[in-house]
């Protein structure tokens, strides 16, 4: 493997945590009783709803990249969800969606 770049090099541990994920679920497929921790992928399916309105983006050609901070009515309804969660006023423009929790993270911590 070729040498990381300088500003990668803090980064090289962030394998290790993944070699750990994988190591757990290879004991869970062996029948080992694991409660898995560590990346979010959900132990539950994807509701019906959100795979037929997925079949509809992609039959109506929806297949290219979202808007850098997501797509507006994906914010608008974030805003007005926190804004009755949260009682106080949040405009979609505050609002940034990310794909998946590890990349906006990241995203974060460079900010």
């Amino acid at each position: 493997m070729p040498p990381l770049s300088p500003a990668m090099q803090h980064m090289r541990g962030a394998a290790a945590a993944w070699a750990v994920g994988d190591r757990a679920v290879e004991r869970m497929r062996d029948g080992a009783d694991i409660i898995h921790l560590g990346i979010g992928d959900p132990d539950l399916d994807t509701p019906e709803g959100i795979r037929r309105a997925l079949i509809r983006a992609v039959d109506d050609g929806r297949t290219h990249y979202s808007p850098l901070a997501g797509e507006p009515a994906t914010r608008e309804a974030i805003a007005a969800h926190a804004e009755r969660l949260y009682d106080v006023p949040v405009s979609p423009e505050a609002v940034a969606v990310g794909g998946g929790a590890q990349g906006a993270l990241f995203a974060a911590m460079l900010a």
